[in-house]
């Protein structure tokens, strides 16, 4: 799926690649939750899917402002999906240093959105 020719404009920003990435990683992470979590993984699911999302369609706008407004939107995304994880963390149900090394990617992708909410400005 990891083909070299971008027939959408989404597909040259690597902040969408780092979260491909980084949703992929949470999603993997949600596998395991024991009982009781399950709204807490459909959120996760939520957050971390709609930055993406987000991220494709800001990239595929053409107005400055709707490009911005979703790229802002994606990082409040971003946000969302750290604190879940951080919550999860503070539960004693996930893995904090495997936590880390994925909100690590999360943050990269949050700073590339903000770089993007800077750009189209």
């Amino acid at each position: 799926m990891d083909n070299t020719e971008h027939t959408f404009p989404h597909q040259r920003l690597d902040a969408w690649h780092v979260c491909r990435e980084a949703r992929r990683r949470t999603y993997e992470l949600l596998t395991d939750l024991p009982a009781g979590y399950g709204e807490d993984a459909r959120q996760l699911r939520r957050s971390a899917g709609g930055a993406l999302r987000l991220i494709a369609e800001g990239g595929d706008r053409w107005a400055r402002g709707d490009k911005r407004r979703r790229f802002e939107e994606a990082n409040g995304e971003v946000g969302e999906t750290v604190s879940g994880l951080v919550a999860l963390v503070e539960d004693e149900v996930l893995d904090p240093e495997v936590v880390d090394a994925i909100i690590g990617l999360w943050g990269r992708v949050g700073s590339m959105c903000y770089g993007l909410i800077k750009k189209h400005r």
